[in-house]
């Protein structure tokens, strides 16, 4: 049988001792009323017996009987005044706790703490042995793991003068893509300390830590190569191979990803809803054209091989529903195209404008058809798009 919480539980002892308490205020007012009726009778009787001494005060029956009368409906009413009142001070106590349990998210806090048992030792197996599983808990490859452990090791957010050390780099930045590449219930810092062996506090202070060394780095990774540079004349050619040596130039590329959202949003979550029935935010992105289909990955500036795909400019937090040429707007490309070396440009799609910097295929007029020639430079373009819109769909 199901078994029923104890907030239910407790709710109904509660209604069963309101009942309880009503049936005996009831009962005792009811016996309070019996007995002075009783009392009543026995004094009318007397009276009548004792006329003689009612002739002697010269009082009649009727008038002695009339003030026993009187005194004894006000006891009455004095005492059963006094035992309502006494009952339902208690209903109105039983009232208000009822009303604490129910709007009381949690009824006991256990003093005994949650036993933890950390599994941070299986993830060095992992990475020897099982690389498939290495990524599966942390969302990277042992060999970018390492990477972006160099990168932020000498920080001086790992550094401190306490006498209570901090946990090593490699288990913060663990703990940190551990956390950020689940969602739900399963990132809560509760549950991450119990994977990891830490305290709840120590899981928030690993996440800061991490994402304050990841941001100082961003200029590092994030920026548009200069023209004289190893980066830029790999991308020519990158881009002549894939087209023609007219096209060299064309080294960047733009596109939108939509990174899913867990749930529907309580504030205007209709905005969030994208053409393809789902709740998310629009990411536009804008690569240089040294790209494959590998993942992205961390590597100083003056060492990207051309199977990397290095990120030049971003734009992040439009919601989904957000037209991707809305989007492209919060990049600082389209707000200062001087930022694009001069006779470079931008491939894009057809969601794009077509500037003289942001080259975008040639789309079919309404009742009509494209020539040979505009079918010719879209089929070519396609080329060099192809691999791009490969790297930045969102990984299921």
């Amino acid at each position: 049988m199901p078994r029923v919480s104890i907030r239910k539980e407790i709710l109904q002892v509660l209604d069963d001792t309101a009942i309880t308490v009503a049936r005996m205020r009831n009962e005792e007012i009811s016996a309070s009323l019996d007995s002075s009726d009783l009392e009543l009778t026995d004094c009318w009787t007397d009276t009548s017996s004792n006329s003689s001494l009612s002739d002697s005060f010269s009082l009649s029956p009727m008038s002695l009987s009339s003030m026993s009368l009187d005194s004894e409906s006000t006891d009455t009413i004095s005492t059963t005044e006094m035992i309502d009142k006494q009952y339902n001070q208690l209903l109105s106590e039983l009232r208000a706790l009822r009303d604490e349990v129910v709007t009381t998210r949690v009824l006991e806090r256990l003093t005994e703490p949650m036993p933890k048992a950390s599994q941070l030792h299986i993830l060095e197996h992992c990475a020897e042995h099982h690389p498939d599983q290495f990524c599966q808990k942390l969302h990277v490859d042992p060999h970018i793991f390492d990477d972006i452990l160099d990168q932020i090791s000498e920080h001086p957010v790992f550094q401190n003068q306490s006498n209570n050390r901090q946990l090593p780099v490699a288990i913060q930045l663990a703990v940190f893509l551990f956390r950020a590449g689940h969602y739900g219930n399963a990132c809560t810092p509760e549950d991450v300390a119990q994977w990891a062996g830490v305290s709840a506090g120590m899981v928030i202070n690993c996440t800061h830590r991490v994402m304050a060394a990841v941001l100082d780095q961003h200029d590092q990774f994030i920026y548009i190569p200069d023209v004289q540079s190893e980066d830029m004349r790999e991308a020519w050619m990158f881009a002549e191979s894939r087209a023609c040596r007219a096209w060299r130039n064309g080294v960047f590329a733009a596109d939108g990803s939509a990174i899913n959202l867990y749930a529907r949003p309580g504030m205007f979550a209709d905005a969030f809803y994208d053409r393809k029935s789902r709740f998310s935010l629009n990411c536009q992105v804008c690569v240089d054209d040294l790209i494959s289909v590998s993942k992205l990955t961390l590597q100083p500036k003056t060492t990207i091989m051309p199977h990397n795909l290095m990120i030049v400019d971003y734009a992040l937090g439009q919601p989904g529903s957000v037209h991707d040429a809305y989007a492209f707007q919060g990049t600082r490309m389209s707000q200062d195209p001087t930022l694009i070396p001069p006779r470079h440009w931008i491939w894009a799609d057809s969601a794009y404008p077509s500037e003289t910097w942001c080259a975008v295929p040639f789309k079919k007029p309404r009742g009509g058809n494209l020539s040979h020639r505009q079918h010719l430079y879209n089929r070519y373009l396609s080329k060099v798009r192809t691999i791009f819109s490969t790297c930045t769909r969102p990984q299921q």
